[in-house]
Formats: structure tokens, sequence, C-alpha cells
């Protein structure tokens, strides 16, 4: 195990080494239409050797010229520590916030549209066990096929809902069914999710 750490550790300089050495790039060139995916996929590759899991989203330019680098275990609760090292090991830098999890987003009206998707935070709603030792969701999922682009689109809706850290440590269990919209409303809209998260960590805390 302590092998493993410091294997780790000499990875993750070398990702910040190789970071820091291309950071005109990383800053500018993704904001290069033409250039962005080949850069992307460099990042990708890079953090990848680290850990296979890893994943990663990079901010436009934001307002006072910094850009976010938000690392992501892909809510696999074992590459957590890695996240954590690597975010406790980024450089200190004037164009750079870096984040670890994909972070929780106050908006309450979300969507993921794509060729093969088209989910909202509409098209959810939930029922929940909530015990002493067990919280679990059921999501309820309007037009549900349960293809695994599904899937990885609702997972990252509900990282963005209460964030992925939250996603993982703080329920236990997640299921999708198809929505019945004869019983919605006997179901809790997705939204109200973040407020029973936010009350149990006050509880536990």
């Amino acid at each position: 195990m302590q092998l493993e750490n410091i294997q780790n550790q000499k990875q993750i300089a070398q990702f910040w080494a190789w970071f820091i050495a291309n950071e005109p790039i990383l800053y500018y060139g993704t904001e290069n239409i033409v250039h962005r995916r080949e850069i992307l996929e460099e990042v990708s590759k890079q953090l990848k050797a680290i850990n296979k899991h890893l994943v990663f989203e990079l901010s436009p330019i934001r307002e006072g010229e910094f850009k976010e680098f938000i690392i992501s275990a892909d809510g696999i609760e074992e590459v957590f520590p890695i996240v954590i090292q690597l975010i406790k090991f980024a450089p200190n830098h004037k164009n750079w916030q870096f984040t670890a999890f994909r972070p929780r987003m106050e908006s309450n009206d979300l969507s993921i549209s794509t060729g093969l998707i088209d989910f909202s935070y509409n098209d959810l709603f939930f029922r929940y066990v909530l015990t002493d030792k067990e919280f679990g969701v059921e999501l309820n999922v309007r037009n549900f096929n349960q293809t695994d682009w599904e899937k990885n689109a609702l997972f990252i809706l509900l990282d963005a809902l209460i964030g992925e850290y939250d996603a993982v440590t703080q329920l236990d269990w997640v299921e999708w069914i198809e929505l019945d919209e004869q019983k919605e409303a006997e179901l809790f809209p997705f939204v109200e999710l973040r407020n029973i998260v936010d009350e149990r960590k006050k509880r536990r805390a």
C-alpha cells in the first residue's frame, strides 16, 4: 500500500509538472475550437496515466480571467483519494481555479440534450428510503430506456444537483425506473432531493 501511495504521488507530481509546462496551451488553446479536442484528449491521456477512471472538465475563461479545472472520479468512490491528492498538490496559479469533484450547481432547471439523450430536471422524480442507517433513492425517469448513455446522463444531472461528492458519500444506493406518469403526483420533484440531502448532512454533523 505504501509503495502504491509513493507511485501515485510521483505520478501526481509528474502530471502537475506537465500541466505547468503546457499551461499557456491549456489556458488559451482550449478557447480555439480547432485545437480544443486535441488538447482535451491529451489532458485526458495524462490523467488516465494516474488512474483510468479520472475525468475532467475545463471551463471557458471566466470573469476575472481564470479557467476552472474540475477533476472528477466519475462517481467511483475508490478513486476519491486520488482526486483529493491531485487537488491538494495543484499549483497556485493566477489563471486557474482547481476543483475536486463535479460541484453542485444551484440552478433548479438544468438539462442534457444530445442526439441520443434529452433529459432535464423536469423529467426526473423520486421516492426515497431514509433511516438512521440507510439513504436510498429511486429515480423515476420520463421516457427512460435503461441505456448506458442515459444512465451516464442521469449521474451527471445528479452530480449537478447535489455535487459528485455528496452523490456518492450521502446516498447508499440509487435505482432508476421509467416514470409512470399516472403516479407522478405520488413522487417528489427531483430538485427537492437537494434539501433532503442537506438536512441529513446537518443532522449527522
